[in-house]
């Protein structure tokens, strides 16, 4: 009789742990907006690479400044990216970027239930789900989360011991090709750096040969770690880059901004929410982290989780755009802390029943916090969004020709179907433009009129093409002048994009046949 019932004691928790995956992998399923995406800029990366074997430097892909320098930090994403374009198309891309964020998440699962109980680690997941949602798009930072992931489980591992030493030998290599596919590389010496923290404080209370010899292999793998960093086309300005990425760059990046920037600025802002959620929750643990400390428990020693939750809690409140790395860093976090408020006890025989019942509960109060949020969603959708080459469908379909003017945010988009036929005005990547063509001619030339035609009349432009939803200050004020505008005429438009010709004797038989009538056009104060 006692068969079924252990059979029944291990089966939930495996059943639980696959609709957390499945629930996360749904909500993975949002399809690519290429338009807004940095993707088409990393795919011709990538192209560019497999065709010159040469790692792509400088900005060319702009008209503007050609010249100007730039370290290409995460060249051989670009050429994942690329390679499983070529196999699968961006449905292909989608599925892939779908399975690695899931085995990014049971990674981390794994190692919190590891440092602690399962029934916690389910709890920490699902309050992390939600928020890991908020930049569910295919970027470089999907190779720092999944490497991460790896750093942790096995930093984790040898710290416990269920993995052996030399598992620390993989973190070198590791390190190598972080270095290579995105800026947050310096997270491999940081995680080393508070694992080994660990073990210089057992060998302190120990003082042991064997914790002696410890010490010096993690600080041994920490050296070579440094070195391998170096590893890189750029060397040591390459190796130097995390530290100019929250420099200004004249244009102020939304994903750069705090939650208090962006409580202010946007009002409510649903991926806050569900931060200040994880972060309570986090922080409570720490709370529990802190009795367990002035109890003088040995046996809780594990330093290095609770210091990275800490680290990650910080630059998600100074810079949303880490609120993903938080979040899957919270989970091991929240299970460790909390878990260690029961002493060790183990779940009882039928708590698993009762569990699955809490987190559907606990999942439909996260989804009731903000429900026009979720309906915002465009799920089980794999590959681009509907559409969303169009503008780049009439531009190569017609035959439109350059100077472009675009805006920020599409440039990416734009160089991905358009280059080297056209390059752009600007795009997506601030570290490739200097400080003053944002402050002097860039924004300038949208907010004013006159600034608008100096520039024109400088780089004599033929086509606008601009994303609609940019909600920037100046960018919906620059759509509407040039509605207004008698020298531009609107010829395309679509949920995404906006495409206005210049009246002139070359663009005249296109703007006859395909001009937009101005009342189409709602303008509202």
């Amino acid at each position: 009789m006692r068969a079924p019932r252990l059979a029944y004691h291990k089966a939930l928790p495996l059943a639980i742990l696959a609709c957390l995956t499945l629930l996360y992998g749904v909500f993975l399923t949002q399809g690519i907006n290429l338009v807004t995406a940095d993707l088409g800029r990393h795919l011709k990366n990538g192209a560019h690479f497999v065709q010159t074997l040469r790692v792509p430097q400088g900005n060319f892909y702009s008209y503007t400044h050609q010249d100007y320098p730039l370290v290409n930090h995460h060249w051989a994403s670009g050429v994942v990216f690329y390679a499983v374009e070529r196999i699968g198309g961006f449905p292909g891309i989608a599925l892939f970027f779908i399975a690695t964020s899931i085995a990014i998440f049971l990674i981390f699962f794994h190692a919190a239930s590891r440092l602690g109980r399962f029934d916690i680690a389910a709890f920490s997941a699902l309050l992390a789900i939600p928020l890991l949602t908020y930049r569910a798009e295919v970027r470089p930072e999907l190779f720092s989360y999944l490497l991460a992931a790896i750093f942790f489980w096995i930093l984790t591992g040898v710290a416990r011991k269920t993995l052996s030493q030399k598992w620390l030998a993989a973190l070198v290599p590791l390190t190598a090709l972080w270095v290579n596919l995105h800026i947050y590389f310096f997270l491999a010496p940081l995680f080393i750096t508070l694992f080994a923290l660990d073990e210089i404080r057992a060998w302190y209370r120990s003082r042991t040969s064997d914790a002696l010899r410890r010490v010096k292999i993690i600080a041994g793998i920490l050296f070579l770690a440094g070195v391998a960093l170096l590893l890189n086309p750029a060397g040591l300005e390459g190796a130097l880059q995390p530290f100019t990425i929250f420099k200004n760059y004249g244009y102020r990046l939304l994903e750069n901004q705090s939650v208090w920037f962006i409580a202010r600025v946007l009002g409510s802002y649903p991926p806050n929410h569900y931060f200040f959620v994880a972060f309570g929750a986090l922080a409570a643990s720490w709370a529990a982290f802190a009795i367990q400390i002035m109890r003088r428990r040995e046996e809780f020693r594990p330093l290095a989780t609770t210091l990275i939750s800490i680290f990650m809690g910080a630059i998600a409140l100074f810079a949303v755009r880490n609120f993903t790395l938080f979040a899957y860093c919270a989970i091991p976090a929240l299970t460790l802390h909390f878990s260690a408020l029961f002493n060790g006890k183990r779940a009882p025989r039928y708590h698993y029943a009762r569990l699955t019942f809490l987190l559907f509960a606990l999942f439909a109060g996260l989804l009731a916090l903000n429900p026009d949020y979720w309906k915002t969603k465009k799920f089980f959708t794999l590959g681009l969004l509907e559409k969303t080459n169009g503008a780049a469908e009439f531009f190569i379909r017609e035959n439109l020709r350059g100077p472009i003017f675009n805006n920020y945010d599409i440039g990416g988009y734009l160089i991905y179907h358009l280059y080297p036929r056209e390059r752009v005005f600007v795009d997506n990547r601030p570290e490739a433009y200097p400080v003053s063509f944002f402050e002097d001619t860039y924004i300038p030339m949208q907010e004013s009129d006159e600034k608008w035609r100096e520039t024109d009349g400088r780089f004599r432009f033929n086509t606008v093409i601009f994303y609609r939803r940019d909600l920037t200050p100046w960018a919906q004020k620059f759509m509407i002048a040039r509605i207004q505008d008698a020298a531009w005429a609107p010829v395309y438009v679509d949920d995404y994009a906006i495409i206005f010709l210049k009246r002139n004797e070359a663009n005249e038989t296109i703007i006859k046949k395909f001009e937009l009538p101005r009342n189409l056009f709602s303008i509202r104060s």
